[in-house]
């Protein structure tokens, strides 16, 4: 699966790729099926902290990393999701390895979009990471 389908499906409160991208992991049945519900629970948590804030969208932003100590930086891509009404937003990064995207997380680190107006950041409260 590639990144701007992936940016696309967030953009849209989709949860379809989550699937497809655990299609492509060497995983087993079981941990697939509990990965797949651990990251859908995250998504639906930030995506109702948006639809409450009134967003219908997320406008994608892609960005970089203003982490000194982040060790993912040539290896990653880097967005900021802002909502389209609220102005509030995520960040994400984007990991890859030699077989192309193999994990995501909510990043604070990434720092702020630059020149984008936003107001408050969300991300699980239980958890800063997917679990992939």
């Amino acid at each position: 699966m590639t990144i701007e389908k992936v940016v696309y499906c967030i953009s849209y409160f989709s949860f379809r790729f989550i699937e497809y991208f655990f299609d492509e992991q060497d995983l087993n049945d079981a941990t697939k099926r509990y990965l797949i519900s651990e990251t859908e629970k995250d998504f639906d948590e930030v995506y109702n902290l948006f639809k409450e804030s009134g967003d219908k969208a997320l406008i994608p932003y892609e960005t970089i990393c203003s982490s000194d100590i982040c060790s993912y930086k040539g290896n990653s891509k880097f967005y900021g999701f802002v909502g389209d009404n609220s102005r509030n937003y995520c960040l994400i990064k984007f990991m890859y390895n030699e077989s192309g995207l193999h994990k995501m997380e909510f990043c604070s680190g990434i720092g702020t979009l630059e020149g984008v107006d936003t107001n408050e950041y969300f991300e699980p409260k239980h958890r800063g990471d997917f679990p992939f």
